[in-house]
């Protein structure tokens, strides 16, 4: 299949679990994908086994709690492909303890992660980020929340064509 051929596909926590086969979806689909995570070892190791099979790849390290790090990411995957067609705001982070147990700082990390980070990719119309890729917002398209250039290609994914 390569319903994704000629696209270039962003994933943010793409080094393991739902991002990573996330990650690899979108390449036996024909995309060219540049994805995040915070561990880096991990990924960078995806990352050659993808290569090696022929995909062309992109990691970023970076932490979807930072902003910094975040827009660093967006800005890194516009730099090696030249824009980007469909953003996956994966990234998400949990912690096995009781509520009682947890500190600020575990729910702090928590919270820049699974919320921070996803806000900072939601692009709006207006924002720079916008402007930067041609990313319009958050669209649904076939079963997931992702960002894409808008609703005629949202629909153009979900139809196959």
């Amino acid at each position: 299949m390569s319903r994704f051929a000629d696209r270039v596909v962003a994933v943010t926590g793409g080094a393991s679990g739902i991002g990573e086969a996330t990650v690899r979806r979108f390449i036996e689909e024909g995309a060219r994908v540049a994805f995040a995570d915070r561990d880096a070892e991990r990924g960078r190791g995806v990352a050659a086994e993808l290569e090696a099979q022929g995909a062309v790849v992109h990691f970023v390290e970076a932490d979807m709690g930072r902003e910094a790090d975040a827009t660093g990411f967006v800005e890194a995957a516009v730099a090696r492909f030249d824009r980007l067609d469909v953003l996956v705001n994966n990234a998400g982070i949990r912690k096995f303890q009781a509520v009682t147990e947890a500190s600020r700082e575990s729910w702090d990390e928590m919270l820049s992660v699974n919320l921070q980070g996803d806000f900072t990719l939601d692009f709006s119309p207006d924002s720079e980020s916008s402007r930067r890729t041609g990313l319009t917002g958050r669209r649904r398209c076939p079963g997931v929340a992702l960002n894409t250039r808008g609703e005629e290609e949202c629909q153009r994914l979900e139809s196959g064509r």
